[in-house]
Order: structure tokens, then C-alpha cells, then sequence
């Protein structure tokens, strides 16, 4: 899914831009009339998005404490198996405690939870750096996402026009 998302925000992207151009009497087969920085962030933002429709799930109704989203992602969805934890790699955990659970249906929402095996969960907590944690806790699609936007944006930094 990761790899129609790219596909997707590439061609959509290219499109728009062969229309512009076409519409501004361009050449629409000459590639130097088009945005290559921009076509690289609507693949990463494809790569993102593609992942994440295909990864959102419903959860049947009930609590969102972290034990209960747990056990339905393992026994209903079976999105993870016993060899598996839930990494929660944005919002952490602590935050469910920290509001009283008032903001469990976010910290604890499948989207913010990363499936990995648990000897990789048990070393990324080791960790001393949040930011180095964050990115080795992201599940692939942001990493993807992230690459690429920051390609696109330095390719539009060298051309000198980041829009």
C-alpha cells in the first residue's frame, strides 16, 4: 500500500503541474517546466497517506485504556502476535496516566501505535534521546513520508524555489 500511496501522490501531483503548464501555453513533455521537489513530497505524502488507510482499522466500541485497545488489535484484528508489542511511537503512553485516561482515545488510538518485536521495543526504551526514540519507533510509512518530503524540500532549496 506504501507503494501505490507514492504512486498515487506522484502521478496526481505530475498532473496537476502538466495542466498548469498546459493551461500557461508550456510544453507539457519538456521536463524542465516541472516541480521535481514538489513531485517528491506528494510521494511522501502518498507513501504516508496510502499506509494509513490501509492500516486504520476500526475498533469495536468500548474503553480505550492501552489494555483494552491491546487485546482487541491482538484477539479481533489480529494485527499482533505474541512475539509482538504495541510501541505507542508519537504520544506516549504516560500521557493516558497523566490526564487521568481523558486522553486515551488518542494516545491509545490505532494510528499511534506500532506494531514491532519485542526485543526492538525493549532497546528503543533504552534510549536516552526522544528524538532518536521517535524516529526508531515510526512505523515505516512516516519514515518513507519523512525521506521524501525532505528530499523534495532540499531539491526545491538547490533550484532556489521553495514555495
Amino acid at each position: 500500500m506504501i507503494a501505490s500511496g507514492i504512486f498515487i501522490g506522484v502521478v496526481t501531483e505530475l498532473a496537476f503541474q502538466a495542466i498548469d503548464i498546459w493551461f500557461r501555453g508550456g510544453n507539457i513533455t519538456n521536463v524542465d517546466c516541472y516541480e521535481w521537489g514538489e513531485v517528491i513530497i506528494a510521494g511522501g505524502i502518498g507513501a504516508f497517506g496510502g499506509s494509513w488507510v490501509n492500516n486504520s482499522i476500526r475498533l469495536t466500541k468500548g474503553s480505550m485504556l492501552f489494555k483494552n485497545v491491546s487485546r482487541r488489535l491482538r484477539r479481533t484484528a489480529k494485527m499482533v502476535n505474541k512475539k509482538e508489542d504495541l510501541h505507542h511511537w508519537l504520544l506516549p503512553r504516560r500521557w493516558e496516566k497523566a490526564f487521568n485516561g481523558r486522553a486515551a482515545h488518542i494516545v491509545n488510538h490505532p494510528l499511534n501505535l506500532n506494531r514491532m518485536p519485542r526485543g526492538a521495543h525493549n532497546d528503543l526504551h533504552k534510549l536516552n534521546n526522544n528524538l532518536d526514540k521517535i524516529w526508531r519507533g515510526a512505523p515505516q510509512p512516516v519514515k518513507y513520508g519523512a525521506g521524501l518530503g525532505a528530499s523534495g524540500a532540499a531539491i526545491d532549496l538547490s533550484n532556489g524555489s521553495l514555495e
